[in-house]
């Protein structure tokens, strides 16, 4: 008895410590406006982590690198999984509490802003990325 009541609180728990990296794509407020972004949720981290992170990765995209007022950004940057058109990005940490830090990145394609459902091979390069 004791082992099948085991058992069940294990099995019951699991999904409450079980949390993922997900992204979500919505509109999001940056310093010069709201932009379609991906939300990416980062559990069991830190901000200062993500930080860092964001720099190294908003770095590898190449272009003119700059950090200001909470956000990072990226001009004439390029990825080639996106293909060879130049692009701006922006990222930026929204909310980091209890572990789990928030991130948006928006991408300016040069008149559109990437989205799942104008740019779907963009899209999936990107999120996979």
């Amino acid at each position: 008895m004791k082992f099948l009541f085991t058992l069940v609180t294990v099995c019951l728990s699991l999904p409450l410590f079980s949390q993922e990296v997900k992204v979500d794509e919505r509109s999001v407020p940056f310093n010069a406006g709201s932009k379609n972004a991906y939300v990416v949720t980062i559990p069991y981290t830190t901000s200062d982590f993500v930080e860092k992170k964001i720099k190294d990765e908003m770095k590898d995209w190449g272009g003119k690198y700059n950090s200001s007022k909470g956000e990072f950004t990226v001009t004439q940057g390029k990825i080639k999984e996106l293909g060879e058109k130049l692009f701006d990005g922006y990222a930026k940490i929204i909310d980091s509490k209890n572990g789990v830090v928030t991130v948006a990145f928006a991408v300016d394609l040069g008149g559109a802003y990437l989205s799942s459902s104008q740019h779907k091979e963009q899209h999936s390069a990107f999120v996979n990325r």
